[in-house]
């Protein structure tokens, strides 16, 4: 199948802003507890993220269904010192931005942005190939701990469209 890349991406940057990185509460799956979903859907097109959670370490996959067919994915996981919530709002603001200036950065956040969490400086960086129809990368956030550098956030993430482009 062939599907417009532009069109997908457009729906995906749209519905993650809406979701996740909106600060929105995930829907949790009945019976299980750490299990989380956010559903979208526009015309023919529905998006699914959903995501566990255990402690500090969380996974997850984002899916873009057009007419029933699987069309697009991403796979993420990583680890998030102390499930931190600060650190968590420090995340969904990056990427919330980079989401609403319509750019895909390997569907996370710009490459580096600072901010200052509890008296000390956070960066979070993310480094990624590829676009939209295929990508790899690797997001985090770090702090000076003792004048060492730490990263207190992490995710190794790649996305794929499951089709051509046309």
């Amino acid at each position: 199948m062939k599907y417009n890349v532009a069109r997908l991406q457009e729906f995906f940057l749209e519905m993650a802003a809406e979701t996740y990185a909106s600060g929105e509460k995930a829907a949790r799956t009945p019976g299980r507890s750490w299990e989380r979903t956010f559903e979208r859907s526009r015309g023919e097109l529905t998006y699914i993220d959903r995501f566990i959670v255990n402690g500090e370490y969380s996974g997850g996959e984002t899916r873009i269904i057009e007419a029933d067919a699987p069309v697009w994915m991403m796979h993420y996981g990583g680890k998030c010192k102390n499930d931190d919530s600060e650190l968590l709002a420090f995340l969904k603001d990056v990427l919330s931005g980079a989401y609403r200036r319509g750019k895909f950065y390997g569907g996370r956040g710009i490459d580096q942005v600072a901010t200052q969490i509890r008296g000390s400086r956070h960066w979070y960086g993310n480094q990624y190939e590829g676009g939209f129809q295929k990508c790899a990368g690797y997001e985090y956030i770090a702090t000076v701990e003792n004048a060492v550098i730490k990263k207190v956030f992490w995710h190794k993430y790649h996305c794929l469209l499951l089709g051509d482009p046309e």
